[in-house]
């Protein structure tokens, strides 16, 4: 929408029509009628509990910093795909006993899957303004098999020079930070040599590094050949482009590993998922293996 039209328009029109322009129109009426279920579901669950207790999912609930609560919200109410990505990795962690949480953040997810699971959860996060509430979290929540662990993941160990802002984004070659960012350093393991060497033997991995996924994948071949783990990964395809890494590519990687790829709403991925533009949540399970839904 131009922006001369815009101004004579009231903002709400003005944001719908842009939210049919991302998502098309029928996926963006369905968006906003999600987010209005979802948040009168998300009062009806939390109505009783303080602020310092939260109630992810029915059966899916633990304590956190009340001053993070919005940011967990999201995977409640706040953002409708965000909700489709939080429900869909519980379906697929049915039966789980062990996540890997690389990207973790605060920990919604280490702590949805062991409030649900009662499975172990390790959570990977280098930033250590991220890593100190996450911390934070495990204290809190005591009886939750949540390990924190101070490192990024990619395909071999190494250090690597990151744009420190509210995430860690690994810059690519000749790369400068934004505006008003720092850079700082981010150790990193891989998979194959670090799980082994630690006994650890995942059978969910949860992925969300800000375009360091092809990276991941290719220091944990031998990990999802052996083990065969789900996968839920959160792509961002412009930063996976500075280091010459593609959408296309790294989903045609992981078939060649026998995994088969679905939205968060559990259907199968086909051309039209991979022309999106943005952000995109993908579940991956081996062909050869029973669907958990």
């Amino acid at each position: 929408m131009s922006s001369p039209l815009a101004r004579l328009l009231p903002g709400p029109v003005v944001e719908f029509v842009r939210g049919c322009r991302y998502r098309g129109t029928g996926e963006h009426v369905r968006f906003l009628w999600a987010s209005r279920r979802n948040r009168q579901a998300h009062r009806k669950l939390n109505a009783l509990l303080p602020p310092d207790r939260l109630a992810l999912a029915p059966g899916v609930e633990f304590s956190l910093q009340p001053e993070v609560r919005s940011t967990f919200e999201e995977f409640t109410h706040g953002n409708a795909e965000m909700v489709d990505e939080m429900q869909g990795f519980l379906r697929l962690a049915q039966g789980c006993r062990c996540l890997l949480d690389i990207g973790a953040l605060y920990g919604a997810f280490s702590l949805a899957f062991s409030a649900r699971t009662g499975g172990q959860a390790f959570a990977f996060e280098p930033n250590r303004i991220s890593r100190e509430v996450l911390e934070a979290h495990a204290r809190l929540n005591p009886g939750l098999q949540l390990n924190v662990l101070p490192f990024g993941v990619g395909e071999a160990r190494r250090v690597v020079v990151v744009e420190a802002g509210f995430h860690f984004t690994a810059l690519g070659p000749g790369q400068t930070p934004a505006a008003g960012l720092n850079t700082d350093q981010m150790e990193v393991v891989a998979l194959d040599e670090f799980c082994p060497g630690r006994g650890i033997e995942p059978d969910l991995l949860k992925i969300d590094v800000e375009g360091f996924e092809h990276f991941v994948l290719l220091g944990a071949q031998e990990l999802l050949r052996r083990m065969q783990p789900r996968l839920l990964i959160e792509f961002h395809p412009e930063l996976m482009a500075v280091h010459g890494h593609s959408l296309t590519a790294t989903v045609q990687f992981l078939a060649g590993l026998g995994y088969a790829g679905y939205t968060p709403r559990l259907a199968p991925l086909d051309p039209t998922w991979l022309a999106r533009t943005g952000n995109l949540r993908a579940i991956f399970i081996p062909r050869d293996r029973p669907r958990p839904w």
